[in-house]
Protein backbone atom coordinates (compact mmCIF):
# COMPACT_ATOMS: atom_id res chain seq x y z
CA UNK A 1 0.00 0.00 0.00
CA UNK A 2 1.43 3.45 -0.84
CA UNK A 3 1.75 6.27 2.04
CA UNK A 4 1.31 10.11 0.64
CA UNK A 5 2.79 12.43 3.48
CA UNK A 6 1.28 15.58 3.74
CA UNK A 7 2.88 18.74 5.65
CA UNK A 8 0.56 21.37 7.87
CA UNK A 9 0.67 23.85 10.46
CA UNK A 10 -0.76 23.46 14.30
CA UNK A 11 -3.62 25.22 14.27
CA UNK A 12 -2.43 25.57 18.08
CA UNK A 13 1.32 26.36 18.24
CA UNK A 14 1.92 27.35 14.54
CA UNK A 15 4.81 24.66 14.39
CA UNK A 16 4.99 22.08 11.56
CA UNK A 17 3.63 18.57 11.95
CA UNK A 18 3.25 15.87 8.98
CA UNK A 19 0.79 12.61 8.33
CA UNK A 20 1.29 9.61 5.86
CA UNK A 21 -2.36 9.10 4.73
CA UNK A 22 -3.30 6.08 2.91
CA UNK A 23 -5.40 5.93 -0.07
CA UNK A 24 -8.42 4.45 1.45
CA UNK A 25 -8.26 7.77 4.03
CA UNK A 26 -9.87 9.84 1.10
CA UNK A 27 -13.54 11.34 2.79
CA UNK A 28 -12.50 11.09 6.23
CA UNK A 29 -11.70 13.33 9.22
CA UNK A 30 -8.87 12.42 11.88
CA UNK A 31 -7.75 13.69 14.83
CA UNK A 32 -3.75 13.63 15.66
CA UNK A 33 -2.01 15.51 18.46
CA UNK A 34 0.39 18.09 17.70
CA UNK A 35 3.67 16.86 17.62
CA UNK A 36 4.84 19.56 19.46
CA UNK A 37 2.41 20.82 21.90
CA UNK A 38 0.21 17.21 22.16
CA UNK A 39 -3.18 19.37 21.71
CA UNK A 40 -5.40 17.50 19.19
CA UNK A 41 -6.12 18.74 15.25
CA UNK A 42 -8.62 17.84 13.32
CA UNK A 43 -7.51 17.25 9.56
CA UNK A 44 -9.96 16.44 7.62
CA UNK A 45 -9.49 14.65 3.61
CA UNK A 46 -10.92 15.41 0.59
CA UNK A 47 -12.97 12.95 -0.49
CA UNK A 48 -11.66 12.37 -4.43
CA UNK A 49 -8.45 11.96 -3.43
CA UNK A 50 -7.07 12.13 0.13
CA UNK A 51 -5.01 15.72 -0.17
CA UNK A 52 -5.66 17.76 3.38
CA UNK A 53 -8.57 20.40 2.44
CA UNK A 54 -9.08 21.38 6.39
CA UNK A 55 -6.85 21.99 9.45
CA UNK A 56 -8.62 23.08 12.49
CA UNK A 57 -8.79 22.86 16.33
CA UNK A 58 -10.46 19.49 17.39
CA UNK A 59 -14.61 20.92 18.01
CA UNK A 60 -13.95 23.90 15.93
Amino acid sequence: MLLEAADFHCPWCGEPNGIELEPGDAGQTLIQDCQVCCRPIELTLSASDGELVRVAREGE
